[in-house]
């Protein structure tokens, strides 16, 4: 499956870092062994940036593949990477210290909505 996908986010970093949004082309795949996401920005007509709201970020090449592990039907092998340019004027330290604690929070709320779903 192929879609352009645009993500938004809230402020970070206790308001130090302004909202994102991306615009990405993403790819989904999966056989029997894994799912796999892989995307990378895109600039689109049906979304110009929205300097008003939002810096613009980049992704770079980035993904996530879950792969079943073999006789063990209630665990699975995640691996991702991720390359993003937030964009806008930040402090680089600023952005080492809160990038770490975005990926916590994007794996927390990832392993709640599978929850959910059972």
């Amino acid at each position: 499956m192929v879609k352009v996908v645009r993500t938004c986010t809230h402020s970070a970093a206790m308001g130090l870092i302004s909202p994102r949004d991306f615009i990405d082309l993403c790819i989904t795949d999966s056989t029997e062994d894994y799912l796999s996401t892989v995307a990378q920005s895109i600039e689109h007509t049906d979304s110009p940036a929205d300097q008003t709201k939002y810096v613009r970020g980049t992704n770079y090449p980035c993904g996530i593949t879950c792969f079943k592990v073999k006789d063990e039907p209630n665990r699975t092998r995640l691996v991702t990477f991720c390359h993003a340019d937030l964009g806008g004027m930040l402090p680089q330290q600023l952005v080492k210290s809160a990038l770490p604690g975005s990926m916590v929070d994007f794996f927390i709320n990832l392993r709640q909505a599978l929850e959910d779903e059972k």
